[in-house]
């Protein structure tokens, strides 16, 4: 990993809400949804409201490159 101190002032757009795809793993079967224009707290609550005992909660940021294909960033 590598950290640098930034001027903050180079960014020259945000989103308060993104995409972004949720995987409920339960004894090995995956369940996968997406929420779309959403905050990422609300996607951690809503993933946490889906979980079961013994179930673990994923999430990845849901993008698309210039091409249109889907690809995500893990974020959990």
């Amino acid at each position: 990993m590598e950290a640098m101190v930034v001027d903050p002032r180079d960014t020259s757009w945000e989103s308060a809400t993104a995409d972004y795809r949720v995987f409920v793993d339960f004894k090995g079967t995956f369940t996968a949804y997406d929420l779309s224009a959403v905050a990422f707290v609300e996607a951690v609550s809503w993933g946490d409201t889906r979980a079961r005992a013994g179930s673990e909660v994923s999430i990845a940021l849901k993008i698309s490159n210039s091409q249109g294909k889907i690809g995500l960033i893990w974020l959990t």
